[in-house]
């Protein structure tokens, strides 16, 4: 066994073990974590295949995104229907669009030998700054002061 693969174990392991004792909070966050291990173990693993490593990356973006999402959630208290909880979820919504209009853009690069993306892939990359633009006005709603940063 790897230690990329001992990692991912190791990380199901413990949220399986957090959700017996019935931490839902932290069996979510390692499971998490757990599926980010999953793709770093195929994409460390498998040398053989820059094609597949290639496939897995973009997998990897989304699930460590997901990640981001969980982690900002609890350390906000895990609000629900909240401003707090939409503006995170309006973040986490604007970056998994951006990647995956990057990772599609990406492959029309490699695909047409660096020509240029497809005019669909144009339309994806519309839709991810739709949506950044969309979070930023919605945060823009509700922007207060900034904080001196010696209280961060």
């Amino acid at each position: 066994m790897s230690a990329l693969e001992q990692a991912h174990a190791d990380l199901r392991a413990r949220s399986a073990a957090a959700d017996r004792a019935g931490d839902w909070r932290e069996a979510r966050l390692l499971e998490a974590l757990s599926g980010v291990a999953d793709y770093v173990k195929r994409i460390g693993d498998h040398a053989g295949s820059a094609h597949y490593r290639a496939d897995k990356a973009g997998d990897l973006v989304i699930d460590a995104v997901h990640v981001f999402r969980l982690a900002f959630l609890a350390y906000a208290g895990w609000p629900q229907d909240t401003p707090q909880a939409a503006a995170i979820r309006g973040a986490v919504d604007a970056l998994q669009t951006a990647c995956r209009a990057v990772e599609r853009a990406l492959w029309s690069n490699t695909r047409t030998g660096g020509v240029g993306v497809f005019a669909s892939d144009l339309g994806a990359i519309g839709d991810a700054a739709r949506t950044f633009v969309r979070w930023a006005d919605d945060l823009a709603a509700t922007a207060v002061p900034d904080a001196d940063e010696e209280e961060w």
